[in-house]
């Protein structure tokens, strides 16, 4: 259900789309300005996009920026384009935890809630947990939390979440993380550069790759990191790479198969979802209740016959 309820309001709050055309990367100056350019042209919008799919996600924070936060005791991907750190105690609420995420192309979004800082020209937004809650619900709390977003002129972003115990602010950790990262994205570390990063076939991929072979284009200005949306044969369709739960992979019927791969098939109203796992578990990942992690793509319309059709020619992709 909640799978179903996060599509569906990606299928209507989510624009995303992109460009068949792959033209040469804008070489890098090294000092960061390339993200403090806004994009004008769709060649440039694109570019933001191939470089943040160069980078590895885990390496925006070093080991060594981690070990002031606390003892590390686990580090490693979360999420196509993100990545978890664990830190002091493995007890449920004592100890903290930092989650960060790459995000964009993300337009600049007003909040009167928390507060806003500038670092250079990149604009840093925090939120605590408490900016949220009324007095009683915040002394309800178990453990206290606190969110940061890194927004650059190229629109880019960073998005960073820190868990503490009670009796620790979390909000001074994230602001110190969050520059940290905004520090490192502008040295651009390659994907390989931390050694905890999974390497899958999704890595550094572009979801729109597919469309040249379905002989559609997209507005440029709407694609995402980790997601395309395009109209194909009358229908809309949000076509997604994402590390996903067993489980939800499979939550459909089987629909069909392609070579040695079955694709699922799940129905909410009007909308129809298809997925299918493209590669084999994260390695070392066992989430007992959901199931391990798989490099999956998923795909969101209303048209049973054009995602099939897109289902097949994607999965051409990763043979």
């Amino acid at each position: 259900m909640y799978r179903r309820l996060a599509l569906i309001a990606a299928v209507l709050l989510t624009a995303a789309a992109c460009q068949d055309d792959s033209p040469a990367a804008t070489p890098q100056t090294g000092d960061g300005s390339f993200w403090s350019t806004v994009p004008q042209t769709d060649d440039q919008r694109l570019e933001v996009l191939r470089r943040m799919r160069a980078m590895d996600t885990c390496a925006l924070l070093p080991r060594a920026e981690l070990a002031e936060v606390g003892q590390l005791r686990t580090v490693g991907t979360d999420g196509l384009n993100s990545c978890r750190a664990e830190l002091d105690s493995s007890e449920r609420y004592k100890g903290k935890s930092v989650h960060w995420t790459m995000a964009g192309p993300a337009p600049e979004v007003k909040n009167d809630r928390g507060t806003t800082e500038r670092l250079g020209d990149v604009t840093i937004t925090l939120l605590a947990d408490k900016d949220t809650l009324s007095a009683e619900q915040a002394g309800q709390l178990v453990q206290r939390s606190c969110s940061a977003t890194a927004r650059f002129p190229s629109f880019a972003a960073i998005g960073l979440a820190v868990d503490t115990p009670l009796g620790v602010e979390p909000c001074p950790i994230a602001k110190s993380l969050i520059a940290t990262a905004v520090s490192e994205w502008k040295r651009e570390p390659r994907q390989g550069s931390a050694a905890e990063t999974i390497t899958t076939v999704l890595t550094g991929a572009d979801p729109c790759a597919v469309l040249p072979r379905l002989g559609v284009t997209a507005d440029p200005a709407r694609e995402r990191v980790s997601s395309c949306t395009f109209s194909y044969h009358g229908d809309e369709i949000r076509l997604a790479y994402e590390y996903s739960a067993e489980s939800l992979v499979t939550a459909g019927s089987p629909a069909f198969t392609v070579g040695d791969r079955t694709v699922y098939r799940d129905a909410a109203d009007e909308l129809r979802f298809y997925n299918v796992a493209v590669g084999p578990p994260l390695a070392s990942e066992n989430r007992a209740s959901l199931g391990p992690r798989l490099p999956a793509i998923s795909l969101t319309g209303k048209a049973d016959a054009a995602l099939e059709d897109v289902v097949r020619q994607v999965l051409t992709l990763f043979p």
